[in-house]
């Protein structure tokens, strides 16, 4: 079964404008997601925004029924590391592309604990070259556990998520205005804003984070 396919966004028609949910963001939040002062052409547009949500919703209706059939043990998925060995889940993501059935056998904890681990190391990826933004293969494995991630959350998974998601707002920022020591800007087209994009419009469509735009 094929991994996990992220698309290229396409830039959003003139005028386009993002919003925010004041009752969701607190001062620090709305600095960053409201006020970043990001050009409209380098978030996606509507249309792909809806067949990005359309495709995520029918991947988790699939897993789902994957999750239900009796025989799901048969799948032939490697061992998954435990969920807080950091390590072992950086070396298997970084080896292995996120199959459907892969995504399936995830826990709800492993869920979580890979969210986690994904904002730790995109941090740490960009303290250490602030032009990488999202790796393809990483992009793959964030879209994977938000496709398997539970739609209700607590207070604190919840705050888990927002982290990530200011995370790539952080990325979004630098990639878009570099410091003058970096390079030019990147295309709007580029597959790391599409990855950013991504995170932000399920966290919007799904979890009510209307304010990470």
């Amino acid at each position: 079964m094929p991994p996990l396919a992220l698309q290229p966004q396409t830039r959003p028609a003139a005028g386009s404008e993002a919003h925010v949910h004041p009752a969701l963001a607190d001062a620090h939040d709305h600095q960053i997601a409201a006020c970043d002062g990001i050009p409209d052409l380098f978030r996606p547009s509507a249309t792909w925004t809806e067949s990005l949500i359309r495709s995520v919703s029918d991947l988790r209706a699939i897993v789902a029924k994957i999750r239900r059939l009796p025989q799901r043990s048969a799948w032939d998925v490697r061992p998954l590391p435990h969920a807080e060995d950091a390590a072992s889940w950086h070396a298997f993501y970084a080896s292995t592309a996120p199959t459907l059935p892969i995504i399936a056998s995830l826990s709800h904890a492993q869920t979580l604990a890979l969210l986690s681990m994904h904002t730790r190391w995109l941090a740490a990826d960009n303290a250490r070259s602030p032009s990488h933004g999202v790796s393809q293969r990483q992009a793959q494995w964030i879209l994977a556990s938000l496709v398997r991630l539970d739609t209700l959350l607590v207070s604190d998974e919840t705050a888990l998520l927002r982290d990530l998601c200011k995370a790539c707002l952080r990325i979004r920022r630098t990639l878009v205005q570099p410091p003058a020591a970096l390079a030019e800007p990147v295309d709007p087209g580029d597959s790391r804003l599409a990855a950013i994009s991504m995170t932000l419009a399920i966290a919007r469509h799904f979890y009510g984070q209307h304010d990470m735009t």
